[in-house]
């Protein structure tokens, strides 16, 4: 690189206001691409904090922040409605969901954010609730799933919602239907 001192005589740099017209469209789309291709991980990067269910009064899912992508097992709504998660008949219930968390924790773009029951040393025991944070693959789009889990009924309830400035429409029932299939899956 030269310096300032050390440049060929007749040699000037150009101001930015004197860039081509080609070099300005160049770094224009490039400041966009990285807007587009930033923004979602940067706006929705935030976990909401979540008061744990009541799973000891019934089996009650905490709120979500209202979005527009929002589905629970609790919705009132027919269209924001799913039907819970069931264990397969031949399978024993508390098994079953200690299995399913162990495929979660190693499942791509999942991550537990909480859990109840708490600490290493209660892993083994079936637990009542998670709070779950799901990143997309390409777009890093960051949603939330929160799960109860009921024994007695062999169910897990669920409600998903995405976060960020645009809810994706579908997004939140295509993840309660990947956990379906996760669920469903042979041990």
């Amino acid at each position: 690189m030269c310096s300032a001192r050390s440049r060929p005589e007749g040699h000037r740099t150009l101001p930015a206001a004197h860039l081509s017209l080609s070099k300005k469209l160049t770094l224009g789309a490039a400041g966009v691409a990285f807007l587009v291709l930033a923004a979602p991980p940067l706006l929705t990067s935030r976990v909401p904090q979540l008061a744990p269910p009541r799973v000891a009064e019934g089996l009650s899912l905490p709120v979500l922040p209202a979005r527009a992508g929002q589905v629970s097992s609790a919705a009132g709504q027919a269209e924001r409605r799913v039907e819970p998660l069931a264990v397969p008949a031949e399978h024993d219930a508390a098994e079953a969901f200690r299995r399913f968390e162990r495929k979660l924790a190693l499942r791509t773009g999942v991550r537990v954010v909480a859990r109840e029951p708490q600490g290493y040393d209660r892993r083994e025991e079936v637990p009542e609730w998670l709070h779950l944070e799901w990143v997309s693959p390409f777009w890093r789009l960051r949603g939330d799933v929160l799960l109860v889990f009921d024994v007695a009924s062999r169910a897990i309830q669920v409600s998903a919602s995405s976060r960020g400035p645009l809810p994706v429409v579908g997004l939140s029932r295509q993840r309660i239907e990947a956990l379906r299939a996760l669920l469903a899956e042979a041990p």
